[in-house]
């Protein structure tokens, strides 16, 4: 994070646990806010115990990404982002595909806050999000709900 920015950074971090056993079993979700009011957030895929420098390297917004949000701009980041045009869609970089079963954390609680769900579509847009942004998954819960995830 560049050095102007860190003074005014407040950082929350929360493990999340995942109930899918093909995933990894804790994530790290971290939000950063700024005396600005700008926010942003990203997710490790692994127990915040765990995480390195090398982890916060890989999977930390880039700086003109934090330098927006330090200046109170909303800016929407995805990691998909900074990759490549060739690699941004591929299919094989994801863990589920479409039709699999997937239990998705759409509540507070640590213990019930899961809902079963279905993937019913990869790399789900909606028109009002900015060029370029997708969110890995388009979810249909067994409620009915469609939701979308991140990771």
């Amino acid at each position: 994070m560049p050095e102007s920015c860190r003074s005014s950074c407040e950082i929350h971090v929360q493990e999340v646990i995942c109930g899918d056993p093909s995933c990894s079993p804790v994530d790290t979700a971290v939000l950063l806010q700024f005396a600005s009011g700008g926010q942003g957030q990203f997710g490790i895929p692994a127990d915040p115990k765990e995480i390195t420098e090398d982890d916060l390297k890989e999977f930390m917004p880039p700086n003109n990404i934090l330098v927006e949000w330090f200046n109170g701009n909303s800016v929407v980041w995805s990691p998909y982002d900074d990759m490549p045009d060739e690699y941004a869609l591929d299919p094989d970089m994801l863990r589920f595909n479409v039709g699999d079963k997937v239990e998705c954390r759409v509540g507070t609680d640590p213990i019930t806050g899961w809902e079963k769900g279905e993937v019913i579509q990869i790399f789900y847009r909606e028109q009002n999000w900015p060029p370029g942004q997708v969110a890995p998954y388009k979810i249909e819960l067994v409620s009915g709900k469609m939701i979308f995830a991140p990771q």
